[in-house]
């Protein structure tokens, strides 16, 4: 009788071994099942950027590659603006550099060597605020893949105590790319951008 339990309580073990490790193994395999498709579905996502209710770069949720491209055109040229009328004395260099990954920009950085522009911002300490207002975007859709655009940067140049204030009227188009984190996020990239005039504002002291 021992010698038949002893056997019964070997089997039952076994059993319940075997049971374990089937268990196991089948656990693992719904994991990595779970895991590869959680992995597939992220690559269809990306982290972007827009342009809020007052012209500031906020972050958006997670959304589709290419879902909302008119605001995330907006997001792009507030980026642009931002960065390349918003160049100062203490970051001229790293936002023109940050600011070539957004569009083709050669012809105004020509122009902008022209009258010195560098030399006069660092110089005379220069700060350089620029925004893009809510109302001031007007997009248009021409394909899937581009898009024409007016807006109206206005932009706050602060020299000693004393602050001008002009609005750039400009224009162009913006063609859908690649997107590449962190330069250029949204996957946009501006062309044929013109200054079409400058209007001056008021200056306070």
């Amino acid at each position: 009788m021992q010698i038949n339990d002893i056997s019964k309580f070997l089997i039952r073990n076994t059993i319940v071994v075997y049971a374990m490790t089937t268990l196991a193994i089948v656990s693992s395999i719904m994991t990595y099942i779970a895991f590869q498709k959680s992995l597939e579905e992220s690559r269809k996502y990306i982290y972007v950027y827009q342009a809020g209710t007052t012209g500031e770069i906020v972050p958006m949720h997670v959304t589709a590659r290419r879902d909302n491209l008119e605001i995330e055109c907006k997001g792009h040229l507030v980026n642009f603006a931002t960065l390349y009328y918003g160049a100062s004395h203490d970051n001229y260099d790293i936002s023109k550099e940050k600011a070539v990954w957004l569009g083709d920009f050669l012809e105004l950085y020509k122009a902008s060597r022209r009258v010195k522009l560098k030399e006069s911002i660092i110089t005379y300490g220069i700060k350089n605020v620029a925004y893009i207002l809510p109302e001031n975007f007007v997009i248009t859709k021409v394909s899937d893949d581009l898009f024409k655009f007016n807006i109206m940067i206005n932009l706050d140049t602060k020299i000693g105590n004393s602050i001008k204030r002009s609005v750039i009227v400009a224009s162009g188009d913006i063609e859908v790319v690649e997107r590449n984190f962190p330069h250029n996020p949204h996957g946009l990239f501006i062309k044929n951008y013109n200054e079409e005039r400058t209007i001056e504002l008021t200056e306070n002291e």
